[in-house]
């Protein structure tokens, strides 16, 4: 079986058959894809990082390297998981209240009396009455 981008093994047996593809020398294009084919799998949600993953995901970077192959050039499962860390999917931010237009900048008032109070709330309820007939 070819490993690539397209089509990754199921999770259960992607390590024996990377092994024994492998084995057969590809290309370190195929062996890039292939890797990458792993890390967007993991990315959908279609494949579980798992140890038999992460075995695989060594083996392939191994033989990528071990034949000349840039380990820059490799996308990595750690920063896959720091990019998960780094967006999270269901965080809110709470925003902070603007109290800027409840604190004019005019000087406070002196205190009503409690005679003063009671006539400011009488006005406010004849106000709010409804109008005769409704």
């Amino acid at each position: 079986m070819t490993i690539n981008s397209q089509t990754v093994p199921r999770e259960g047996d992607l390590l024996s058959r990377s092994q024994t593809w492998l084995r057969g020398n590809p290309t370190l294009d195929q062996v890039k894809g292939a890797f990458r084919g792993i890390v967007n799998q993991i990315r959908k949600g279609d494949l579980v990082r798992t140890k038999v993953v992460e075995h695989t995901a060594d083996a392939l970077t191994e033989y990528y390297v071990d034949r000349g192959g840039d380990l820059t050039t490799l996308p990595s499962l750690d920063e896959l998981a720091l990019v998960a860390e780094a967006t999270p999917v269901a965080h809110i931010q709470v925003a902070e209240p603007d109290y800027g237009s409840l604190y004019p900048d005019v000087p406070v008032g002196k205190p009503l009396s409690r005679e003063e109070k009671q006539a400011a709330i009488s006005n406010l309820k004849s106000m709010l009455r409804r109008p005769e007939g409704m």
